[in-house]
């Protein structure tokens, strides 16, 4: 199983040769090669999810909504491939106290509201099932980080108390290894970083790149699966790359083969 956290960079018009519509024939032509099981979304805009259902809807499910009051805004979109993945359940909360009301946050937040997006799928394939958690924590405020990753932690427990399958945590968590933010995944040390050996995956369009000042604030952790390896997606044409983050691509394998009874 090929899965992948990539943080696609809001579209507002900003980043000149990077804007979104220099860099989605791009994108689409990386996922149709590397044709990964599952991606989970950051950044996602409603009309940059519309270009690329357009061109990946056939093969792809496209599933999640906006953070903002009316569900717009950002999304944690989720996209799954039809003939290798099913989807069998949904949830989206925000993290704040209020975890079903759209647009909350916690007092302690930045303006930008933050939301979890959860999919349990069934692979077509062996018949096993998998929760998968893609989240974006706050960029300004390490509290709001603590809170958010605590909550989807506590989340992720109570599914499992429900629904115990392999647990993939992936998203952009705007802390590096070393924070404090991710000390709290030693609350779970059944959570491995699969993406451990991967150096920095946001580079603001190369400009980091070439300092040298590379941040990692990319991850996916999982539970039940042993990994088989982690990657960049490190494409670039022209100067166009394909997000101001790399995106970070894991092979795995499910621990037990067999399959629900």
């Amino acid at each position: 199983m090929k899965l992948v956290s990539f943080n696609i960079r809001c579209d507002h018009g900003q980043d000149g040769i990077n804007n979104f519509c220099h860099r989605q024939d791009l994108i689409v032509r990386v996922i149709q090669r590397e044709k990964p099981d599952l991606i989970g979304f950051q950044e996602m805009l409603p009309h940059m999810r519309s270009r690329l259902e357009e061109s990946l809807g056939q093969a792809y499910l496209f599933v999640g909504c906006g953070r903002g009051k009316d569900l717009g805004d950002e999304s944690m979109s989720v996209a799954l491939r039809k003939d290798r993945l099913e989807l069998v359940n949904l949830d989206v909360f925000w993290l704040s106290e209020t975890p079903g009301v759209p647009g909350s946050r916690f007092k302690e937040q930045s303006d930008c509201p933050r939301l979890c997006t959860h999919v349990l799928v069934h692979a077509l394939d062996d018949g096993r099932l998998l929760h998968v958690y893609n989240t974006h924590l706050d960029h300004i405020s390490s509290r709001a980080r603590q809170l958010g990753l605590a909550m989807v932690l506590e989340r992720i427990r109570r599914d499992q108390r429900e629904w115990p399958h392999p647990i993939v945590l992936m998203g952009d968590f705007n802390a590096t290894p070393d924070s404090q933010e991710l000390g709290l995944m030693r609350q779970m040390p059944e959570m491995q970083d699969f993406t451990a050996e991967i150096p920095w995956s946001f580079h603001a369009f190369g400009g980091l790149e070439e300092k040298g000042e590379g941040q990692k604030i990319d991850y996916i952790f999982a539970s039940g699966l042993v990994c088989q390896g982690a990657r960049r997606w490190m494409d670039k044409e022209a100067g166009v790359y394909l997000s101001d983050h790399y995106p970070v691509e894991v092979c795995c394998r499910l621990e037990d083969e067999g399959s629900v009874k």
